[in-house]
C-alpha cells in the first residue's frame, strides 16, 4: 500500500501546473534508428533557456542496449532551449560481440562497455509542442571484460528524433 501511495504522488507531480511560462519536459523517439534495426527513446529536462539534461536508451534487436545520459548547452540565445546545441554524454552498453562477418566472438558471452564523448545537433520546435531533432555524437569507449576483440571502441552515432515538449 505504501508503494502505491508513493507511486501516486510521483505520478501526480507530472500533472501539477507550474507558474513557468515554458514547458520543461521532452519525450522523443528516434526515427532514424529504424533504418539500423534499433529502437531509441529519450527524455530531456530543460533546466533554463540555454541548458538541459537528459538520457537516451537504444536497443538493437535483443542483443544489445545502450544508455546515454547527457548535458546539453543551447547556443542560440533568442529561442528557449532550441536551435543549435552542443552536448557531452556518458555511455553504458551491453552487447554480444561479433566480428565483421557477423560471427559470434567469445562463444556469444555478453560484454559491457563504458564511454564518453561529445555531440552537436539542431532542434526545431513547432507551435504545437512537437519538435524535430538531429544529433551527431562521437566518443571513445572501453570494454569492461577481457575479450578477443579490441578493448577500446570508437563511438559514432547519428540520430534523428521526433518528440513532444510538455
Amino acid at each position: 500500500m505504501k508503494k502505491m501511495i508513493l507511486l501516486g504522488f510521483l505520478l501526480s507531480s507530472f500533472l501539477c501546473f507550474s507558474q513557468n511560462e515554458y514547458q520543461s519536459n521532452e519525450f522523443k523517439i528516434d526515427g532514424f534508428g529504424l533504418f539500423f534495426n534499433r529502437i531509441g527513446i529519450g527524455y530531456e529536462r530543460i533546466l533554463n533557456s540555454n541548458s538541459g539534461i537528459g538520457a537516451r536508451v537504444f536497443m538493437k534487436k535483443t542483443e544489445s542496449y545502450y544508455a546515454m545520459p547527457y548535458y546539453r548547452r543551447y547556443l542560440h540565445q533568442d529561442a528557449y532551449a532550441s536551435d543549435l546545441f552542443l552536448e557531452g554524454f556518458a555511455m553504458y552498453g551491453s552487447y554480444i560481440p561479433r566480428d565483421s562477418e557477423n560471427n559470434l566472438l567469445d562463444n556469444g558471452k555478453r560484454n559491457s562497455m563504458i564511454g564518453a564523448g561529445f555531440g552537436i545537433g539542431e532542434k526545431a520546435i513547432l507551435q504545437s509542442g512537437f519538435f524535430f531533432e538531429g544529433v551527431i555524437n562521437v566518443g571513445a569507449g572501453k570494454s569492461l571484460q577481457p575479450t578477443t576483440e579490441s578493448e577500446f571502441k570508437f563511438i559514432a552515432q547519428v540520430s534523428a528524433s521526433v518528440g513532444y515538449r510538455f
